[in-house]
């Protein structure tokens, strides 16, 4: 889930409604009323993922500060 966050919000719906539910890319413009070729070309959201999460390996202090974690 992490990694996730790294995605545009649209590279994050079609990655997860291609890759993980299955939907065709057609089904996929549609609901996100965009090209299909847009749908099919998922390599840079692939290759975001790829990296890993959002500071995986640094914690910023001051957020846990503020979450009240410290």
């Amino acid at each position: 889930m992490a990694a996730l966050q790294r995605l545009t919000p649209m590279q994050r719906a079609t990655v997860i409604l291609r890759d993980v539910l299955g939907w065709t890319a057609k089904e996929v413009s549609v609901l996100l009323e965009c090209s299909s070729g847009a749908v099919t070309s998922l390599r840079r959201a692939r290759a975001r993922l790829a990296e890993g999460p959002v500071g995986a390996d640094t914690v910023d202090l001051a957020e846990v500060d503020r979450a009240g974690l410290l």
